[in-house]
């Protein structure tokens, strides 16, 4: 993925090991930003980062997913879930973004299973 220099920002990426595809994410320089490799993925069928931001008071989980287009669903399956789950430990918001290549319009088992297991690692919000 060509790094492209935005004044002000830092750049997190994870090349694709496939001729197409990576993720990335520019953070603001002001905030402090710390890729999390132990949850960052890059393989033949997807790619994931994962970057952990926050302002010295709040902290936030940023992932940017890269589902390649009729890839191999069950090993994306398995590490999304991993993922979720090692999220809803966090003890904070976390925001996923990116391109599943799933068709939200069509109802399939997959599109119900992301909704399900999306549903079921959410972190509830409370009020301090």
């Amino acid at each position: 993925m060509s790094n492209h220099n935005l004044e002000g920002y830092d750049f997190y990426h994870r090349d694709s090991h496939a001729l197409a595809g990576g993720v990335g994410l520019y953070v603001k320089s002001s905030l402090t930003a710390n890729c999390k490799d132990d949850m960052t993925n890059s393989t033949d069928d997807f790619e994931t980062i994962w970057v952990e931001i926050s302002n010295n008071k709040d902290k936030i989980m940023a992932g940017i997913v890269y589902r390649h287009p009729n890839s191999n669903f069950l090993a994306f399956q398995d590490v999304l879930f991993s993922t979720l789950h090692k999220l809803s430990t966090c003890n904070c918001p976390y925001y996923i973004l990116g391109d599943f290549n799933i068709d939200f319009l069509k109802k399939s088992q997959t599109l119900q299973w992301l909704i399900l297991i999306i549903s079921q690692t959410a972190i509830v919000s409370t009020a301090r």
